[in-house]
C-alpha cells in the first residue's frame, strides 16, 4: 500500500466530514483510516483554516463537522479528481491507439 501524501490526508479527513456530517474523533479516525496521533494535528489545521469546525454537544462529547467553506472546498477536491481521472484515462486511451497503431 502507498503512503498518502500531507494533502491527500487532509483532503481524506475534510471529504469524510463533509460527506457523513458531524462525527467524533474516533469515527473521523476510523473512516479515514487515521490513527488518533495523525488526526489530532490534521483536525488542528483544518479547523486553523476555517473548514471544519468543533461542536459541543450536551452530553458532553465533542464531534467535527465541515462550515460552509469546508464543504464547497471538499465538492472541488472532488471535481479536480473527476477532472483528474478524466485527463488520466484519455492519456490512457491515447497511449492505447498509438500502440495499436504502430
Amino acid at each position: 500500500m502507498m503512503r498518502r501524501s500531507k494533502l491527500e490526508l487532509y483532503i481524506a479527513v475534510l471529504n469524510v466530514v463533509a460527506i457523513r456530517g458531524p462525527l467524533n474523533i474516533t469515527g473521523l479516525a476510523l473512516r479515514a483510516r487515521l490513527n488518533y496521533k495523525q488526526i489530532k494535528p490534521i483536525l488542528n489545521n483544518l479547523m486553523n483554516k476555517g473548514v471544519i469546525q468543533e461542536q459541543h454537544l450536551r452530553n458532553g462529547s465533542v464531534v467535527y463537522a465541515a462550515t460552509p467553506s469546508g464543504q464547497r472546498l471538499s465538492t472541488q477536491f472532488k471535481q479536480a479528481d473527476e477532472s483528474t481521472s478524466k485527463i488520466a484515462l484519455t492519456n490512457q486511451v491515447r497511449q492505447n491507439m498509438v500502440a495499436l497503431l504502430i
